[in-house]
């Protein structure tokens, strides 16, 4: 079965990245889809069923203990100054980015907490080993894994809002880059927006840029502060393929990853 699960989802990302449509378009297929799919593999069902009122209202109790989790973890560890959005925690390249941010923070500001949002899906596996100080919080823990996407990034949009952190960064979260380009104009009012890119990605044959870099980068980079790669030649690159001007090249920076280094035999 896992197999076949692994199977089915790589055919589905080879058909949608070579789908003939706008990125918009794409997106729309992909909210209608999700549920689907998350109820199709057992998903849970989310909490409100198919009642547009009851929904809401299970949006705003997510959206009330949420706020009522946050405000425990200020009183306990200080006020939560830095929110990061992942799509799942697990033991991966930009999850690790994440933890070493967290970790840096809490180094800088230990009278600060910090917040990882974890919006698109529930962690596979084993949550990873986390700084003190850092409080999870997982979408689906809220609304329940089947939750649409406009759903999801309407209560990232209510979080943003109600607390107002200083800062907002996304490491790949798709629910996180749609709401960036859809109102990062209105979003920046309330926070200074973020995010990391590490390389452009291809599809299977190589000829077509896909993923974080070509779906979203030049549409929202006029609403971040920032973006972060540990990855130079990317940074670069993506100047020139999206035009960056001398204000967005500025705000273009390369923050390099601790690596382990192995003993050396003999």
């Amino acid at each position: 079965m896992i197999m076949k699960k692994s199977w089915l989802r790589a055919l589905a990302q080879r058909v949608y990245h070579a789908l003939p449509v706008s990125q918009r378009v794409k997106w729309r297929i992909r909210e209608v889809l999700w549920s689907v799919f998350a109820r199709g593999f057992g998903g849970v069902l989310a909490r409100g069923g198919g009642k547009d009122g009851l929904a809401v209202n299970a949006d705003e109790l997510a959206l009330a203990a949420i706020l009522s989790k946050l405000s425990e973890q200020a009183r306990r560890d200080g006020p939560a100054m830095h929110w990061i959005a992942l799509p799942f925690l697990s033991a991966g390249g930009a999850q690790q980015v994440a933890i070493n941010l967290c970790r840096a923070l809490r180094e800088l500001r230990p009278d600060a907490s910090v917040v990882l949002l974890v919006p698109d899906c529930r962690s596979p596996g084993a949550m990873p080993p986390l700084p003190d100080g850092v409080c999870v919080v997982s979408f689906g823990d809220y609304l329940g894994e089947g939750a649409s996407y406009t759903r999801k990034q309407s209560l990232l949009r209510a979080l943003l809002r109600a607390g107002q952190p200083a800062c907002f960064h996304n490491i790949n979260s798709d629910v996180a880059w749609h709401l960036i380009v859809a109102e990062g104009e209105r979003l920046k009012q309330d926070t200074r927006l973020y995010a990391s890119i590490f390389a452009f990605q291809f599809n299977p044959g190589g000829q077509k840029k896909i993923g974080y870099a070509a779906y979203f980068l030049q549409e929202a980079m006029p609403h971040l502060s920032g973006l972060l790669s540990d990855n130079g030649r990317f940074i670069d690159d993506a100047a020139l393929e999206y035009g960056f001007d001398d204000q967005a090249r500025a705000r273009s920076v390369v923050l390099h990853q601790p690596c382990r280094l192995e003993p050396q035999m003999g």
